[in-house]
């Protein structure tokens, strides 16, 4: 196998490793400091720290499919 593919595949292990272990930090967090939200603790009056780890996930998803997709393609 190339060295090309086993660099994306590690690449793909470790964004996804990274992405789990900045989800349960702000998961245990939330349950250890709890802060109560008002418009002037969310960013731009409507974006809590959730929506940020939600759309973390999102693009996290997107690029593992993207670069496995790409790996099959070459």
């Amino acid at each position: 196998m190339p060295i090309f593919p086993i660099l994306m595949v590690l690449t793909i292990l470790g964004s996804a490793t990274l992405c789990s272990i900045t989800i349960y930090r702000l998961v245990s967090y939330n349950r250890k400091y709890h802060l109560p939200e008002s418009k002037y603790t969310k960013l731009f009056g409507f974006i809590t720290k959730e929506y940020v780890g939600f759309a973390y996930i999102i693009f996290t998803i997107f690029n593992v499919a993207f670069a496995v997709w790409f790996i099959i393609t070459l």
